[in-house]
């Protein structure tokens, strides 16, 4: 008996010499050390313990040896998990190891003990490591665990070289910082790789890839969610180009209102070769455009458009080659690319420079959103697919920032995706010595949304516009594609609309003043007493989604300091039915304040308007706009449109008379009636509409 009482005693110091790695509190406690023999484990000699193993020497079937610990804190409703690791010396499948955990509280052991499995207790039959585990969930109540590792049968010699209590929540947690924190590492990386690559051009040049074919003759109305803002219908003439010379001539001088270098457009897409025939008609000064290529093999198209660009004067160039941009050119292999090239220099000389359009680095994304490492791995065979291209072609060139859309987020921009990974992934490869002199392309969008679904990116107010563009350009690439001027299908217009009215040329035009190092300055027929102000949001939204009113100062030159906006919500009747503090801007930078209201607060009401009033700024000193604006329908149910309404105050109409009556049962018609309005104002009105539920119901056209 003396001998089995100096065995306990021996093991007892042999195991507490093993320290744990952590607290109680910790994500992780290692048991090892405070593992505790039983009596009868004790002196049957089975255990002994030295450089951190705990060795079982189980002889017979009849064999057994328990090890207790704990009792350790613990949290209510948490996730544990006990893990066992183990190494057999010989085959152990006559060995079965029951992981038994107990809950306790005050003291007092809670039932029922979690136990793992009859049919995943026996050890393997190879010699070798393996692990056993078992996972649980605390009750409410729970401030403690201790448990057991009871091992029975043999014959078999068994280590246990670790017992790991772990907390879940804080494992999880710890192991999602961890990652975060090399996650920040990497781009830091990528950020110092990309920082080497010099532009090859003084500035970018910026065009906004054109459709052409949505010409200003057409209405559009209820075919998508928006219109052509300057509609004209003397404009819907005979023409043997995809659009009438008189209406893109008048699309060419809105486009040099936003002091863009002019449109892209693709040259080999049916009608569209014209393009060039009609820009080098018009001739306007500092304007031009830009020819793309498609994705194709289409060796013909692609020589035709080279022919016709070269004789076009307007046509972009980049000292005395051609600019060649694309979209969806990496449906192509570089080697492909390498025989079209070949082909085409062949033909017409090395007269072009050749940007194919890639999205490889898009696929880094889910694990950025999901705050993890990049893959080493992932992340080098991106750079050689972007090194292949580079290889045979003048540069690379991104046109599709809208996969960039947060799902979890209603589909906003994800600005820091295009920001920290995908921008400098391209730029560390650019910056590579074999690539310097390497054309450097990018894109931004206003947003990119079907009109049924409104499932695509969404435009966020004017925050999408600003931050894609305002990204691209800083990372000082040497031409940017704006998609698309005139896309209705998928709302994508970057010309004036009738629900965006001049918001993006305002801001276009701003940013292009910095691009251009020009002064800013007001757009000709501005009324400066005014501040430049675009009030924005969505013209209906589902009781319950977040009403967001968006005011954005663009600066112009125009004013300085900061001023106040007030905002008044109105019903149908104009009554008011909540009013937000007033919002502070500054006259000098380019930013909004974004004011949001909880909708299901306006339950009562079908439709609000906002009252805008102004403070401090000089002119417009108490200015109260309570008519012009748009509404925001409140629906109940479904809603599809996702449109917002942005109304530059500088640019809504303050008619002098603006009258409308309701007459019901016009004679003949059931139930109808009939709409006087009389409008009397001090510029040419272009046309006067009757809305309902926001649908076009009568049209006059002056």
């Amino acid at each position: 008996m003396a001998s089995r009482g100096i065995l306990v005693a021996c093991l007892g110091l042999l195991l507490a010499a093993f320290p744990g790695r952590g607290a109680p509190s910790e994500a992780r406690v290692e048991l090892l050390g405070a593992l505790r023999p039983d009596a009868a484990t004790a002196a049957a000699g089975v255990v002994t313990a030295e450089a951190g193993v705990v060795r079982l020497d189980l002889a017979s079937a009849e064999s057994g040896a328990m090890l207790s610990w704990g009792p350790l804190p613990a949290a209510g409703t948490s996730a544990y998990g006990l893990v066992v690791r183990l190494r057999t010396l010989t085959p152990a499948d006559g060995v079965q190891l029951q992981l038994l955990v107990r809950e306790r509280s005050g003291g007092r052991i809670l039932q029922p003990y979690h136990k793992n499995s009859v049919r995943v207790r026996a050890l393997p039959a190879e010699v070798g490591e393996s692990e056993k585990s078992l996972l649980l969930s605390t009750g409410a109540d729970t401030d403690e665990l201790s448990g057991m590792l009871s091992f029975t049968g043999g014959p078999a010699r068994v280590e246990v070289l670790g017992v790991e209590l772990v907390d879940s929540a804080r494992a999880a947690a710890a192991a999602a910082e961890a990652g975060r924190a090399r996650l920040r590492e990497q781009l830091a990386q990528l950020q110092a790789e990309g920082a080497g690559r010099e532009p090859v051009l003084p500035r970018p040049l910026v065009y906004s890839r054109a459709q052409v074919k949505y010409g200003l003759g057409n209405n559009y109305t209820r075919g998508w969610i928006d219109r052509p803002l300057y509609l004209d219908r003397s404009l819907r003439q005979p023409t043997p180009h995809v659009t009438p010379l008189a209406s893109f001539r008048r699309v060419v001088e809105i486009g040099q209102r936003y002091d863009l270098d002019g449109f892209a457009f693709f040259p080999e897409t049916k009608g569209r070769m014209g393009v060039f025939e009609m820009i080098t008609e018009i001739a306007p000064a500092d304007f031009g455009v830009l020819g793309e290529f498609v994705g194709s093999t289409d060796l013909e198209g692609k020589s035709a458009a080279l022919t016709a660009a070269l004789a076009c004067p307007q046509a972009a160039r980049v000292g005395d080659r051609l600019l060649i941009t694309s979209y969806g050119a990496d449906g192509l292999t570089p080697e492909q690319w390498r025989e079209i090239l070949s082909a085409l220099r062949e033909r017409h000389g090395d007269c072009f420079a050749f940007l194919p359009s890639i999205t490889a680095p898009v696929a880094l994304r889910p694990g950025y959103t999901a705050g993890e490492p990049i893959d080493p791995v992932e992340l080098e065979a991106i750079k050689a697919r972007l090194r292949a291209y580079l290889a045979v072609c003048d540069g690379i060139y991104f046109n599709y920032p809208a996969a960039f859309k947060k799902y979890d987020d209603r589909r906003r921009f994800d600005e820091g995706f295009y920001r920290e990974v995908f921008i400098p992934v391209f730029k560390s490869v650019l910056a590579e010595p074999a690539h310097r002199g390497k054309l450097f392309g990018l894109s931004a969008y206003v947003s990119h949304y079907n009109a049924d679904l409104s499932l695509g990116l969404q435009e966020d107010g004017t925050k999408t516009l600003r931050q894609s563009l305002e990204t691209a350009l800083a990372a000082r690439p040497d031409v940017v594609i704006l998609p698309e001027w005139d896309e209705q299908n998928e709302n994508t217009s970057f010309r004036p609309t009738v629900c965006n009215g001049l918001s993006t040329l305002r801001i276009v035009r701003c940013l292009m003043a910095g691009v251009k190092g020009r002064e800013l300055s007001p757009l000709a027929g501005d009324d400066t007493r005014l501040p430049n102000l675009v009030v924005s949001f969505r013209k209906a939204i589902v009781l319950g989604e977040a009403l967001e009113i968006e005011l954005l100062n663009i600066p112009d030159g125009s004013g300085a300091g900061s001023y106040r906006v007030g905002v008044t919500l109105r019903d149908t009747a104009g009554a008011a039915v909540h009013s937000f503090p007033p919002a502070v801007l500054e006259a000098g930078r380019l930013h909004d304040v974004t004011l949001r209201l909880g909708s299901e607060s306006l339950a009562r009401v079908r439709a609000v308007r906002p009252e805008i009033t102004i403070e401090g700024w000089p002119g417009a000193e108490g200015a109260v706009f309570g008519e012009g604006l748009h509404h925001c329908l409140l629906r109940v149910g479904q809603n599809a449109d996702a449109k917002w309404a942005k109304m530059p105050l500088r640019d809504v109409l303050r008619p002098s008379t603006a009258t409308a009556t309701l007459a019901g049962g016009a004679e003949g018609v059931d139930g109808g009636v009939t709409v006087r309005a009389e409008v009397v104002a001090d510029r040419p009105l272009a046309s006067l509409e009757v809305l309902e539920d926001d649908e076009v119901v009568y049209s006059l056209d002056p």
